[in-house]
């Protein structure tokens, strides 16, 4: 009982320093737009729409882009989203939605944190310290209050029950690790670029691992990657379908990032005040926004490297060197430019998202050995960050691009707060970067909603009769282009004879259809095969794992910790 007492202890100091984080959004009733806010409001506003229609795991948007449509869900997992959306559906205003989802995603990357601390340490108060310096390192708050970057902000909740699962699964003799398994279906559901960060730090841990681990290990370690692939099969197998089915915008981007531009200056791995500023190296510092991990970070894991020998554990000591090597390569003298096949990354400190919770453990555990006979200094050191962390946030609460406590999402389409568009050829305030329109989507603000012939004659005008159908009548057998942006999965089924016509990606990007008849016409999106075959894929994957858990549990079989 008096172990319970104490973990509930330690889970309201969490608590507490997640309060501390958020207070630039407590204390003020506006949110504060970054550089991805509107695109992550937008998205919970568009799920609370797929949910007063029955839709729990849409695939299209259909009124975002202007009533163009755009297929953000089969991109960028909005699954953690659905507590968010289904609150404003009861009322919350969706500042206050946004505003609760980064909460709830700081709170428990900081409860993932402490699991990780726990598994090298009894002590609290050291435990705390690393979830502290997770927490309100530079990294972290400038996804939160200068870029807006919630898919981050969820990931970091993955990575340290990521690192945790690896623990048990090559330095224990457990028969499987649940913190893997989790750890890593959050990752793959929260950010696509994290995921591929994440497998490439797994991968080289295996292989550090390779000389000292037996083949059951490396077995467990492929069931559970496999496991967590069968249980996000529903989001990562359409997505695969539909990057594969014609080229994006994040094509383009892909193949033209410029890395360089975005390595990390010197001067850049000391900055150590919130800056609400761009990426690049050709900013000066008052434009520069901060993506280092923080002095402390940066500093403590030093401490480490006095424990005698006997007293280093080989998984710290490969954190410790990994997260070293994550937190130096973004730096400008490694040549960026000719690391073509990383462009995907789009910034080299992206890398420090990795470097973060590496470096979190041999800090504080290098700080136990160092002041282990002064029990209070790791609290004086929590508070101390704390106060740093202050320090930090404090610019939060000075922002003047603010979207009002009340402010309804059709006002920000509208124009209330910011031209929608701004300067971009599609709708910017819900799209962002538009990554995942066709690569020739045509511009948006002056395309006619008509539906046209091959050749841009108007044939006719159509109509929204429900959430997701556009109906059309047609007097002339033709091939005609509609006004909805493709994505593989739309169909054109005539009303009157239940008759379903196969779309294809016009030459600027939007469903085409060739109508063999005169009559009454329906575009919808039908989930195609591979969607609907994944999702019960995940669904069985599930329900089995759950009943295999508790059969084990029961049989008292398994004792996970």
């Amino acid at each position: 009982m008096r172990k319970y007492r104490k973990l509930l202890i330690d889970i309201t100091i969490v608590l507490a320093l997640t309060v501390l984080l958020m207070f630039p959004y407590l204390t003020k009733s506006f949110l504060a737009i970054e550089h991805d806010t509107f695109f992550h409001v937008s998205r919970i506003e568009q799920y609370a729409k797929a949910l007063q229609h029955g839709q729990i795991l849409p695939a299209i948007y259909p009124y975002e882009n202007g009533g163009f449509g755009y297929g953000s869900p089969l991109f960028y997992c909005d699954i953690f989203l659905l507590l968010p959306a289904i609150l404003h559906n009861l009322g919350l205003v969706l500042v206050d939605s946004y505003k609760l989802t980064v909460f709830l995603a700081s709170f428990f990357s900081g409860i993932t944190m402490y699991m990780l601390a726990s598994k090298f340490t009894s002590k609290s108060s050291i435990r705390l310290l690393a979830v502290t310096a997770y927490l309100f390192s530079n990294y972290h708050i400038t996804d939160i209050y200068v870029r807006g970057a919630l898919g981050e902000v969820f990931a970091l909740v993955g990575i340290p029950l990521i690192l945790s699962g690896l623990y048990e699964i090559f330095e224990t003799n457990q028969k499987y690790s649940l913190s893997y398994l989790i750890g890593l279906v959050i990752t793959v559901l929260s950010h696509n670029l994290s995921f591929l960060l994440c497998f490439i730090l797994v991968i080289i841990i295996c292989i550090i691992y390779l000389p000292k681990c037996s083949f059951n290990r490396y077995k467990l370690l492929v069931c559970e990657s496999m496991l967590a692939c069968l249980l996000t099969a529903f989001y990562t197998f359409p997505m695969i379908e539909q990057l594969k089915s014609q080229q994006f915008y994040l094509n383009y981007y892909a193949s033209s990032s410029a890395l360089e531009n975005h390595a990390m200056a010197f001067w850049q791995f000391f900055a150590n005040q919130t800056v609400f500023g761009l990426s690049g190296n050709q900013y000066k510092a008052s434009n520069a926004m901060v993506v280092n991990i923080g002095l402390f970070l940066s500093i403590a894991p030093i401490s480490y490297l006095f424990l005698a020998k006997k007293e280093k554990q080989p998984f710290i000591t490969s954190m410790l060197v990994l997260g070293w090597i994550c937190m130096l390569l973004p730096a400008q003298i490694f040549p960026w430019k000719y690391m073509s096949f990383v462009r995907v990354l789009q910034f080299p400190w992206r890398l420090n998202m990795l470097a973060l919770p590496l470096l979190c453990v041999p800090a504080v555990i290098g700080i136990e050995n160092l002041t282990h006979k002064l029990k209070y200094v790791p609290i004086c050191l929590i508070l101390l960050l704390s106060l740093e962390g202050i320090y930090h946030l404090y610019p939060a609460t000075k922002r003047t691009f603010i979207m009002p406590h009340n402010t309804t999402w059709q006002e920000v389409t509208n124009g209330k707060l910011i031209d929608p568009y701004y300067s971009a050829q599609y709708m910017r305030v819900e799209l962002a970067g538009g990554d995942y329109l066709p690569y020739y989507s045509p511009d948006f603000r002056s395309y006619t909603k008509t539906i046209q012939t091959t050749s841009a004659e108007t044939v006719t005008t159509g109509e929204w009769i429900d959430y997701g159908s556009y109906r059309f009548t047609i007097t002339n057998p033709q091939t005609v282009i509609l006004p909805i942006t493709y994505y593989k999965g739309y169909i054109v089924r005539n009303i009157d004879t239940a008759e379903i016509l196969e779309t294809s990606l016009s030459h600027n990007g939007l469903v085409s259809v060739s109508i063999p008849s005169a009559g009454t016409y329906v575009c919808q999106y039908q989930n195609t095969i591979i969607r609907m075959i994944s999702i019960w894929i995940s669904i069985l994957t599930c329900m089995i794992s759950f009943g295999y858990i508790i059969y084990r549990k029961r049989k008292g079989a398994v004792t996970i910790k």
